[in-house]
């Protein structure tokens, strides 16, 4: 149990670090999202460094999903930190809803995001506390026993374990729910890890869903599971994918190339392979396994 509290302890840690970004005390309440993205002319700058993005326009509508691209520095993940307002955009404008995100209130507009990063955060604790982190009523809680103040049933856990295709083997752990995983979870592999984080990510109940290089490290028959939840979900929710491996994202929407921080390409996956050119390649030479994008 003392090592399940330290984990928690590190839970509140990590949500509790200081916001980067100011409110301003007329910014608008949210409680819920439709879901649609549009940059609008955006571009973005490091301090005294050079342009990250620049004028980078698209929309993605609500309940569909968009997958980026592009090679190291592209400025794939630079967008995921734009939206969930990391950073502000230098120029341009980032709007949800037709709102420009500014407008909103911060925590609130963060909570309608979720995450599945390529390292899930795991915490020694049990199983069922990792993935009730995700809930919104988890954190508030002080007493000793934290699952039991997460706003999330045991069916509801359950519930976004089987999309996220995880209830089979966390109920062959021998404790099922109540394992304890270990520090950083190590008795998870990767693939347990990222099912995780997707459940974790399911329970937040969130408008947009990101999963940011989610299946990169991962063996085939892991990414093959989590491509499917990935198909499973793609109708619930608004959707960016970013994504290394080509394969994880031929179901998406529309797939957008990014290239020194500017928009190469922009379509649909069928569309993109017949013209036959930066996508067409990248897809040909990971097929044969020269090169991850």
């Amino acid at each position: 149990a003392g090592d399940s509290a330290e984990g928690i302890s590190a839970m509140v840690r990590l949500f509790e670090e200081e916001e980067a970004i100011t409110e301003k005390p007329d910014e608008i309440p949210v409680t819920t999202l439709e879901g649609r993205i549009h940059f609008r002319d955006v571009t973005f700058a490091y301090v005294k460094g050079k342009t990250i993005l620049e004028h980078v326009t698209f929309d993605v509508p609500p309940k569909t999903m968009l997958a980026v691209i592009g090679r190291s520095g592209a400025g794939k993940s630079t967008i995921v930190k734009l939206l969930y307002r990391h950073y502000d955009a230098t120029s341009g404008a980032i709007l949800v809803d037709g709102t420009d995100i500014r407008e909103y209130k911060l925590r609130p507009y963060r909570r309608q995001i979720a995450l599945v990063p390529q390292d899930i955060e795991i915490f020694n604790a049990t199983v069922w506390e990792n993935i009730a982190f995700g809930s919104k009523g988890f954190i508030s809680s002080t007493t000793a026993v934290p699952g039991e103040q997460s706003s999330a049933s045991r069916d509801e856990i359950i519930r976004v374990s089987r999309i996220a295709y995880a209830h089979d083997f966390i109920e062959e752990f021998p404790e099922g729910y109540d394992t304890l995983v270990g520090e950083r979870g190590v008795r998870l592999s990767g693939g347990q890890r990222q099912r995780i984080g997707i459940a974790r990510a399911l329970l937040s109940n969130p408008s947009i869903l990101i999963f940011d290089e989610a299946t990169s490290s991962l063996d085939t028959e892991s990414e093959q599971l989590i491509q499917k939840a990935m198909r499973d979900i793609a109708r619930d929710y608004t959707m960016i994918v970013i994504a290394h491996r080509l394969s994880t994202i031929e179901h998406a929407d529309a797939v957008m190339v990014l290239e020194d921080g500017k928009i190469a390409e922009l379509g649909t996956h069928d569309d993109l392979l017949k013209q036959g050119n930066i996508y067409a390649k990248m897809r040909e030479l990971q097929r044969l396994g020269e090169v991850r994008a």
